[in-house]
Parts: structure tokens; sequence; C-alpha cells
């Protein structure tokens, strides 16, 4: 496991904490989060996605993640029981193991398709 750097985490605490509400910090990154997919032009990504939301965060809203997944064509969402704004960190296996079975399925899909004119392998 990597290290978390102290002063990254202290320039994040020194934000939420900047004026003695940290619940109106945390608002104003939850409404950013809810327009992310209205800053990028996602349906121009032309790979496949798979976009990972932990249930239990509670920093940014699982609605952004799915207007993100909306906007993809080819993309799939998973909300992940009991896991909060870090799953990577909260799961590294659970999300590795996601992660890998999304790739071997989508390697799968793609063997059966022509690739520059000759059968994918």
């Amino acid at each position: 496991r990597q290290g978390i750097d102290p002063a990254q985490l202290r320039g994040v605490a020194d934000y939420i904490y900047r004026d003695g509400e940290p619940w109106r910090a945390i608002g104003e990154v939850r409404e950013l989060a809810l327009g992310v997919a209205d800053c990028y032009d996602l349906a121009t990504v032309r790979c496949p996605a798979l976009v990972m939301h932990g249930n239990r965060d509670w920093i940014i809203p699982v609605a952004s993640s799915r207007r993100i997944a909306a906007a993809i064509d080819d993309s799939e969402l998973i909300v992940l029981d009991r896991l909060g704004h870090c799953p990577h960190v909260e799961a590294p296996e659970q999300i590795a193991s996601l992660l890998s079975t999304f790739v071997q399925r989508r390697c799968s899909h793609e063997e059966g398709k022509t690739v520059h004119g000759t059968q994918g392998s």
C-alpha cells in the first residue's frame, strides 16, 4: 500500500476546514461532481469504459457516475456495495478483480471482430 502524501492531505484539510464549515466544502465538491459529465465530451470516448462507484460515497453522489456512464456509449457502471469514496483503497483486491474481469470479457468480445481486414485472435 502506498502512503498518503501529508502535504496533499493537509491541503485538502485546509480547504475543507477553511471557514469552519466542512459541510459547505463537501457540498461544493458534490455540485462540481454532478457537472463533470457536462465538462467533457464523453460521447467521443471510443473505448470500453468501466465506471465504478461506492454506494457509501458521501462526497460524490452516485448520480455523477450514472451520468458519466450514460454519456459513454460502450460503458458499464458498477455500484459497489459497502464501499465509499476510495474503493481502490478500501478494497483493492475487489477492484482489481472487477477490472480484470472487465478487461478479459472485453478482450474475448473483441476476438471475433475483424481488425484491419484480418480476423482478430
